[in-house]
C-alpha cells in the first residue's frame, strides 16, 4: 500500500457524525502513530546495593568526623575538608548514579512522558560527561523544564 493510500485510509477512520467524534478519533490515531513509533526504554543494569553501601559509608566518615571535631572542640576544618574532598571527587560519580537509579526503577509512564530524543535523564548524563557536573546539572534542569508539549523533537547536549 503506496503513503497516500494509507492517509487516504487514515482520513477515512476519523469520519464520524460529528466534528468532536471526528476530532476524538483523529487523536486516538495520532496518539497510536506516536506510540508506534517511541523507541523501547532503556533499563541500565546497576547494582543499587552497591552504590547505597558507597552512599552510605560517606555519609557515615562524615559523621564521624563531625562528631570527632565537636568532642574534642578541634575545628569543624576537617569535616569541611573531607566533604569537600568528596564534591570534588565523588559528587560527579554519585549522581550519575542517582540519574541511572531513577532509569532503572522509575515508572514506565513517567519515563515514556518525555517528549524530546534522547530521554531528559539520558540528556542530563550527556551533559554532565560532556561539559561537567555544574554546567552539566544546569543544562540538565533546563531541558527538564522545557520537557512539555508544545516542545519536544530531537535536541542533543
Amino acid at each position: 500500500m503506496g503513503e497516500e493510500e494509507r492517509e487516504t485510509g487514515l482520513y477515512e477512520a476519523t469520519i464520524d457524525t460529528s466534528r468532536e467524534a471526528s476530532m476524538r478519533k483523529a487523536i486516538l490515531i495520532l496518539n497510536d502513530s506516536l506510540e508506534a513509533n517511541k523507541p523501547p526504554l532503556h533499563r541500565p543494569n546497576i547494582n543499587p546495593v552497591r552504590g547505597l553501601v558507597k552512599l552510605l559509608s560517606v555519609l557515615v566518615i562524615f559523621a564521624f568526623m563531625l562528631t570527632l571535631s565537636m568532642a574534642f572542640s578541634v575545628s569543624w576544618l576537617y569535616s569541611a575538608v573531607f566533604l569537600l574532598f568528596f564534591v570534588i571527587f565523588r559528587a560527579k560519580k554519585t549522581i550519575l548514579w542517582l540519574i541511572l537509579l531513577y532509569q532503572k526503577y522509575a515508572p514506565e509512564e513517567l519515563r515514556s512522558a518525555c517528549v524530546f530524543v534522547p530521554t531528559c535523564s539520558d540528556y542530563m548524563i550527556q551533559a554532565i560527561q560532556k561539559y561537567g557536573l555544574l554546567p552539566g546539572l544546569i543544562k540538565g534542569v533546563d531541558r527538564l523544564l522545557r520537557c512539555h508539549y508544545p516542545n519536544g523533537g530531537e535536541d542533543n547536549p
